[in-house]
Order: structure tokens, then C-alpha cells, then sequence
């Protein structure tokens, strides 16, 4: 499917990517379209990001499954048809169909699931997942992990942006990620669109 087309299909599937934000996750995809390895995301919702990573490759995305609760409805535009208490899950594999086998839905909580992929086998690894500081920190840390010299640290809701709540936690999490384990160095390059964040490892 060509760029445009995968833009114009995300537009219709509800999640919380701005405009500007999903024109910026198809370009790091496309920007690694050429890399080996496959692309990891934690987050996918009803899976509008994950549409869009597809323009890079392989896409893993990892599902912690559960009911669709009321923030869900409230932040996604287009407004879901979904029901609360729907399986979240089941509208996630309703949307990412036309994707098969060029995605894969991975059931579990990252903090299981990302322990389990091995090291620098990731060209991209997208966040948007639980946004505590606890989990933020354990997802990063692996992120680190598995993201492949010249690959790509994407996190949502990582900027604050007027009209979208602030999560200072995701932001923190980063910075302390990078000075504990002393790779700033590492990542020299970075990219920022709406509230996403992207740096650039090292090739």
C-alpha cells in the first residue's frame, strides 16, 4: 500500500495521533523501510499507529488486551464505534486484517513481552504504552535494548503540547534513562513532531 493510501486509512481508524503526528511516524517509517530487522510498538489501541509503521516493514505490536474504558472514547478521533466494556482487542484485529502477516499482535503486557525479543533485533520501537513512570522506565530501558545501530527511539506524549495533557512522567523517564546508563553519546541525532519524540542511534 502506497504512503498516501496508509495515511488516508490511519485517518479513519480512532486513536490519539494528531496530523502532524501521524505524517511524522510514516516518515521515521518510511526512513527505515530499507533497515533489516522488524519494527517493535507498545500502545497500539485500535491500531492507527501501527497502520502507519507498516510503511517500514514487519510491524510486532504488543497487546495488553482488556475493556474499552471511557479515556479511550473520549481522546480518540475518529470517534470509535466501539462500545464501553468492548475487547479492545478484538476492534484492534478487526482494524489490522488487511495487514496480515505483515503484522503481528503480540498478547501480553510489554514488561513480559519485550524481555522476550532479542537485543538490537528492532529498527524502530515505537512507546505509547502505560504512562507511569515505573513502566515508562522498564519500556525505554528495553527500547534501548533492542533498537539496532542506526535505528530509531520513538515515544508519544513525550512534548508537551497545548490542548493535550502533559506526561512529564515519559519525559523524565527518558532523560534518566540516558544519563543512568551513560548513552547519551549514542543517540545524537533527534526529531520532535507534535508530541512525539525520535532519536536516532548511532549506526
Amino acid at each position: 500500500m502506497r504512503p498516501s493510501e496508509l495515511l488516508a486509512l490511519a485517518e479513519t481508524i480512532p486513536g490519539c495521533l494528531s496530523q502532524i503526528e501521524m505524517a511524522a511516524l510514516l516518515a521515521l517509517a518510511l526512513e527505515v523501510r530499507s533497515h533489516p530487522g522488524d519494527i517493535v510498538e507498545v500502545g497500539a489501541l485500535f491500531g492507527k499507529s501501527t497502520v502507519l509503521l507498516t510503511a517500514g516493514g514487519h510491524v510486532t505490536t504488543i497487546d495488553c488486551g482488556g475493556p474499552v474504558v471511557q479515556w479511550m472514547l473520549d481522546a480518540s478521533e475518529p470517534k470509535p464505534t466501539a462500545q464501553l466494556g468492548d475487547d479492545v482487542t478484538a476492534h484492534l484485529h478487526r482494524y489490522l486484517e488487511p495487514f496480515r502477516p505483515g503484522v503481528t499482535v503480540a498478547p501480553g503486557l510489554s514488561e513480559l513481552v519485550l524481555p522476550t525479543l532479542s537485543d538490537r533485533s528492532a529498527k524502530l520501537v515505537f512507546l505509547d504504552g502505560d504512562h507511569c513512570s515505573p513502566a515508562v522506565d522498564a519500556d525505554i530501558r528495553q527500547a534501548m535494548r533492542l533498537v539496532q545501530p542506526g535505528g530509531i527511539l520513538v515515544l508519544h506524549d513525550f512534548r508537551t503540547v497545548p490542548e493535550y495533557q502533559p506526561w512529564p512522567d515519559v519525559q523524565d523517564a527518558l532523560w534518566r534513562a540516558m544519563r543512568q546508563n551513560g548513552v547519551i553519546t549514542e543517540w545524537p541525532r533527534a526529531m520532535f513532531a507534535g508530541r512525539i519524540g525520535a532519536w536516532y542511534r548511532l549506526a
